[in-house]
């Protein structure tokens, strides 16, 4: 399973903004110095148990507007405003023997339904990030983050540690609805809580910053940023315009509700799935594909900006056994079309020489209609691995990490949504940037009726530049795996 925000660890550092003397904005109004140190104790006794850990439970609201000019006085005519609201749930524990934190982060839809954006359990192991995370064999596995380097991660300097342990009582004014959280430490929270979502900014200036704390604990907080004006066009697509510019500006407001306060427990979220009965049938089809001969067909719905473009395109790969290889076979499939009858110059044939030798290209040669030897093109995929080694296998796949759905499909567990269909599903044999760089956000397999087999896998991506459709994989040809026509050796 791939290591969980390894690159959002690294680039989460926190950044704080510059803000005037007199950072804090406290009331002008007097407080004796009584109330003052009724205050200080209420204040430094909640600081100390948020310390300890706690949990909070939030929603973020990010509205984007979209202007013409720089200076944002004229609507952009061809946008509209939009607003995105996520919700989080985080929990920070900071026990003697346990430094860690668990996130997840969720996109409300227009039904208000929680869609999976990201989620994560990392710790503190001697000064490094490290990640706890349940395994495609439901084995829960604890092990180092590591950057795009192979390096190890600062646990202290990439946005994982409990903000409270940053903050003191003078950084909590009293104003008359509550408390107010000085400029830089509520950049410090906010970054702790939002510094994975999409629209995320490091020098966001929040006017309202209240925090309510209620019986030597912290209740609430609610924060709303003021306008946050980019100083330079952006580039946006729209349907007349990939590469359409204009300013935009984004506004913040996030709720924020805490609780187990002092008693959070972060290391025991992650564990191995149950036993689930009504698993059965994957369980069965995965067991029974094991060592089989088996066709593995790629579908891609391409869609941008949520419009259908152009046909799908295909990518079938032929399991043909450990003597005859593996045909590749790329097309594309216009509505109510089919398959090819025929091979094409495109086809590509990984056959070995000799049985459980190295698999060899081959590829037609359109004067006799025969395949040969040549590699030419496909040089990468040529004598580097044997059939077992491109071949398909998902044996150590487990059915429990699996959730059943109402419509009879099966689900992976949440953080496993991102990067199942790449590191278990698809062929090695096979690449598609969406996928192959986690933004896939619903995965749903489907088993036959027999129960002896996957029938699909279906896929839906969406990526940060608006490219999104659905992605499935269709099974077939169990044990007897070849294309609709003859392949013919020179």
């Amino acid at each position: 399973m791939k290591k969980i925000f390894v690159t959002a660890l690294c680039s989460a550092v926190i950044a704080l903004p510059l803000v005037a003397c007199g950072d804090g904005g406290a009331s002008s109004s007097l407080i004796s110095s009584s109330t003052s140190n009724v205050n200080t104790i209420l204040i430094n006794n909640a600081l100390g148990a948020l310390r300890k850990g706690f949990a909070v439970t939030g929603e973020l609201t990010v509205n984007t507007s979209y202007f013409s000019d720089r200076a944002y006085q004229i609507p952009d005519a061809n946008l509209e405003a939009e607003s995105i609201t996520y919700r989080v749930r985080f929990i920070f524990e900071n026990s003697e023997d346990y430094m860690g934190v668990d996130r997840r982060i969720y996109e409300l839809n227009a039904d208000g339904e929680e869609v999976y954006v990201s989620g994560e359990n990392a710790y503190n192991a001697n000064g490094y990030a490290a990640l706890n995370y349940l395994g495609y064999d439901n084995v829960v596995i604890h092990d180092l983050a590591l950057d795009s380097n192979g390096d190890r991660i600062p646990y202290g300097a990439n946005g994982l540690l409990n903000p409270f342990t940053m903050m003191v009582r003078e950084d909590f004014h009293q104003v008359e609805d509550g408390f107010e959280l000085n400029h830089t430490k509520t950049s410090v929270l906010f970054s702790s809580l939002f510094n994975q979502i999409e629209e995320y900014e490091s020098n966001v200036i929040f006017h309202t910053r209240l925090f309510d704390f209620d019986k030597s604990a912290l209740h609430s907080a609610h924060l709303v940023s003021e306008n946050m004006d980019d100083d330079a066009a952006s580039t946006v697509s729209i349907p007349s315009n990939p590469y359409y510019q204009t300013y935009v500006r984004h506004q913040y407001e996030a709720t924020l509700t805490f609780d187990e306060i002092g008693t959070a427990n972060a290391q025991d979220v992650i564990q191995a799935e149950p036993e689930k009965e009504e698993n059965a049938p994957l369980a069965n089809a995965i067991a029974n594909m094991t060592g089989k001969e088996i066709t593995l067909t790629r579908q891609l719905h391409p869609c941008v900006n949520g419009e259908y473009v152009g046909e799908d395109s295909c990518y079938a790969l032929y399991h043909m056994g450990e003597e005859e290889g593996i045909y590749g076979q790329v097309y594309t499939l216009a509505e109510g079309g089919s398959a090819p009858t025929a091979p094409s110059a495109s086809d590509v044939l990984l056959r070995p020489l000799v049985t459980g030798g190295r698999l060899r290209v081959y590829q037609l040669d359109s004067s006799t209609g025969n395949f040969i030897l040549n590699s030419s093109g496909y040089s990468n995929l040529d004598n580097i691995a044997t059939y077992d080694e491109f071949g398909y296998d998902i044996s150590y796949l487990n059915a429990n990490v699996f959730n059943l759905n109402e419509d009879g499909s099966y689900s992976p567990t949440i953080d496993n949504v991102p990067w199942i269909t790449r590191e278990v599903f698809m062929s090695t044999l096979d690449t598609f940037s969406a996928v192959d760089s986690g933004y896939v956000n619903d995965v749903k397999v489907y088993v036959d009726e027999e129960n002896n087999c996957l029938d699909r896998v279906v896929a839906t991506y969406e990526d940060f530049v608006g490219y999104s459709g659905t992605f499935t994989l269709h099974y077939d040809g169990l044990g007897d795996s070849h294309p609709s026509f003859e392949i013919n050796l020179a």
